[in-house]
């Protein structure tokens, strides 16, 4: 639970960095949050046991925390945060995703903070 505890009460500030593997699990997790608005959405009036309301602020929730990870794992690669708005384009987010999952991070510290593997190069 040690490696939780390294990135996980700092995903919603706005410096530092992130792992890949950090940013694959939220990737996840937002995923799971959003997919029932997503349903919904798609499927126009989906029936769900809860209020249409709290389906979108799900949905917010997800992308948020979603946006929040891919500025820390675009920051790891050693681009800057604001590249992750691209994300919020239809085609280019899915893109813009799958790079920051496959690309490696910069070893050692940047100007977006130490290296989150814990190189000191």
């Amino acid at each position: 639970m040690h490696a939780l505890d390294a990135w996980l009460p700092n995903l919603m500030t706005p410096g530092g960095r992130m792992t890949r593997r950090a940013f694959a699990l939220i990737l996840g997790v937002a995923g799971l949050a959003g997919a029932p608005a997503a349903l919904h959405l798609l499927h126009g009036g989906l029936r769900l046991p809860v209020p249409e309301e709290m389906v979108l602020i799900q949905a917010a929730l997800a992308a948020t925390i979603l946006i929040m990870a891919l500025v820390k794992r675009l920051r790891d690669v050693g681009l800057p945060g604001g590249v992750a708005l691209t994300a919020l384009l239809p085609g280019v987010g899915a893109l813009v995703v799958l790079l920051a999952l496959c690309w490696p991070g910069r070893r050692g510290p940047t100007r977006y903070g130490l290296d989150p593997r814990g190189w000191m190069i």
